[in-house]
Formats: C-alpha cells, sequence, structure tokens
C-alpha cells in the first residue's frame, strides 16, 4: 500500500517539476515551444494525480504551474510575433522607399546628435525618454545563467505620436556595456520591461524599464536604428 501511494505521489511530483521548468523558460524565445509541451504534461499530470486521489497538494500546484506556463508561452510568442511582423513592415517599406528612388537615408537629419538622460528624441513614431532615475536590480531564478547577478533598471518613457496603435519594437534598439560590448535583455526575468508592456494607442504613453547586465561602472550606449533612422543615447551609469 505504502509504496502504491507513492508510484501515484510520482505523478505529482513529476507535473510539480515539469511546471516548474516550463515557466522559468516560457518567456524565451523558441525554446519556450517546448515550455508549451511541458505545460500540457504537467496538467496531465495533475489529472492523472487528481483521478488516483495522491498528493492533491502537488496536484493542485502542478495544475496551476501547467496552465501558467501555456498562458505565458502563448503572451510571450505572441510579443515576438508582433515583433517580427513590424521588422518586416520596415524592412518592406525600407525596400519600397529604394525601389522608387526615394529612400528615406535623404529624409534623415543632416547631422546626428547623441542623447543623455532627460532628453526627448523622437525615433519610428514614438517620443522617447530615458530617465535619469535608474536603480539596480537582481536576477532570481536558479534556472538561469544570470541567477543573482547584478543588472540595471533603466526607465524609459515611450509616447505614440502616429495615429496608429504602436510600440517599441524590441529588435530596434541595442544595448552596450561599459566595455562596449552588448548586452543581452534580461527583462524576461522582471513583470515591467518595455519589451512586454504591448502596445500604445495614438497619443498614449507609458513609464516601463529596459533591464541589462551591469558590468562596471562607465559609459553605457543604446542605439535606436530601424534601417531609416538611428539615435545614440550615451548614459554614464555609476553604482
Amino acid at each position: 500500500m505504502e509504496e502504491n501511494l507513492e508510484n501515484k505521489s510520482a505523478f505529482g511530483t513529476a507535473g510539480l517539476v515539469l511546471g516548474i521548468i516550463g515557466v522559468c523558460t516560457s518567456f524565451i524565445p523558441f525554446i519556450n515551444n517546448l515550455s508549451f509541451v511541458l505545460g500540457i504534461l504537467g496538467v496531465i499530470f495533475a489529472v492523472v494525480c487528481f483521478t488516483k486521489k495522491a498528493s492533491k497538494g502537488k496536484a493542485i500546484a502542478a495544475l496551476v504551474l501547467g496552465i501558467l506556463t501555456m498562458v505565458f508561452t502563448i503572451s510571450a510568442q505572441k510579443s515576438l510575433s508582433d515583433s517580427f511582423n513590424e521588422l518586416d513592415n520596415g524592412i518592406n517599406n525600407e525596400l519600397s522607399n529604394i525601389s522608387q528612388g526615394t529612400s528615406s537615408d535623404s529624409q534623415l537629419l543632416p547631422a546626428e546628435k547623441t542623447y543623455s538622460f532627460n532628453e526627448k528624441f523622437k525615433f519610428d513614431d514614438l517620443e522617447i525618454k530615458i530617465g535619469s532615475n535608474y536603480s539596480f536590480d537582481t536576477v532570481k531564478n536558479s534556472f538561469s545563467e544570470y541567477n543573482n547577478k547584478r543588472v540595471v533598471k533603466l526607465p524609459v518613457t515611450v509616447k505614440n505620436l502616429s495615429t496608429e496603435t504602436h510600440n517599441l519594437n524590441m529588435f530596434f534598439y541595442s544595448i552596450f556595456g561599459s566595455k562596449g560590448t552588448e548586452m543581452d535583455s534580461l527583462g524576461a526575468y522582471f513583470d515591467n520591461d518595455v519589451n512586454f508592456a504591448g502596445k500604445l494607442r495614438s497619443g498614449a504613453s507609458y513609464t516601463k524599464y529596459m533591464y541589462f547586465l551591469y558590468d562596471g561602472n562607465g559609459k553605457y550606449t543604446i542605439e535606436f536604428d530601424n534601417y531609416s533612422e538611428k539615435i545614440t543615447v550615451e548614459l554614464d551609469i555609476k553604482r
């Protein structure tokens, strides 16, 4: 009897483990295809555990984590798909301009200005301002290579200047650290990252955050580039 109960509980334990792994990886592009499968398996194991009337607590936890995994995965993939669509539209528009002999490069300002903290600039039909009230945070995810790593929490205010629903495309900017190397975006570990903020109606705005690895005091650079306009922002960041 004791061995049979242990076997029944194994379904709850397996579902719980799969649910935890699924939730932790559901925000990672492409990998979250597997996360969705893990979520489904977690729900199945939870249901089996319920039917066998064993380890009810683990079964409930596995069921909740499995459902959350599927919801988070669908949300992350939709956001990624929207970003790819905007990128594709931008490239197609630029190719169309070039084919008509009206490349938007000719519409750029003659001199490129470098911006800094609290200076508003226009990019991709958006008004953007990088706030000076930055702070620091720490990644808390035991499954991540960045676990316990210190990150910069940089406030960014975005306002939609266009007449259509719009947002800041995550593929239209890159962040470089104090050593001049490109930084990975770590927004998937935080709820208020600008990449997952969603779209804005015309005239609407919000303040969200860019999260990236802190690699020491110095000058950090953000390059905004949508193939037709390029903006550089240089920021002195110190702890």
